[in-house]
């Protein structure tokens, strides 16, 4: 936030018009870059100019390196929430591991616990995998460059709803945004829990829209 509410001289004419830019925000006369509005500058396909146009004070490359920044942000997040849902999901399954009173005590409670175990195992072992899944191998990975592109759009909608997009919801995804700018009819059928309302919706509203 500093650093794009920054004012540089650089980025003015003279020390003046830095000054009275700075005097315009303190006077709330010029508008400060809030954090969600740089989030959506993430999505937006003049997010440089979005950005200048507020602080007009900031170069190209600094609002290029804000972007940057909130990226790694929204990256960074989205995977510490994912470690701490496998970590609830670690400390479930060592509670089900943990001897009790009548653990085990017939077949038929043995029976129940094993298939608790498994699912749960099977569980931990899903978060412990999960993939962003809209990453693409765009180009040959280099010392600097690991040659992976993705769409912001996906990355902003994760971090704002804090999940995991699953691999065959970004396919059917966009599998339906191909279709539609091809002019072709396509009809899917999901499963309960699938994420059509939560996930699938939502996110073809923010790609198809003009």
């Amino acid at each position: 936030m500093s650093r794009a509410n920054a004012a540089h001289l650089d980025g003015a004419s003279s020390e003046r018009e830095r000054e009275t830019f700075v005097l315009r925000q303190l006077a709330m006369q010029a508008a400060h870059l809030s954090m969600e509005f740089i989030f959506c500058c993430l999505i937006s396909s003049k997010s440089v100019e979005d950005i200048i146009a507020i602080n007009p004070l900031l170069t190209p490359s600094e609002a290029e390196l804000c972007l940057d920044q909130i990226a790694s942000c929204s990256l960074h997040a989205s995977r510490v929430h994912q470690i701490n849902r496998a970590v609830v999901e670690a400390k479930s399954l060592l509670k089900l591991l943990r001897p009790r009173d009548g653990f085990g005590a017939t077949n038929e409670a043995r029976r129940e616990a094993a298939a608790a175990i498994a699912l749960k195992s099977d569980t931990l072992a899903g978060q412990l995998a999960s993939t962003r899944n809209y990453c693409v191998q765009s180009a040959v990975a280099s010392a600097t460059d690991l040659g992976l592109s993705y769409d912001p759009r996906f990355l902003l909608f994760e971090f704002t709803h804090n999940i995991v997009l699953r691999k065959s919801q970004v396919e059917l995804v966009r599998e339906f945004v191909a279709t539609v700018r091809s002019g072709r009819p396509l009809v899917k059928q999901m499963l309960m829990g699938g994420g059509k309302t939560t996930v699938v919706g939502p996110l073809l509203c923010l790609l198809l829209a003009r």
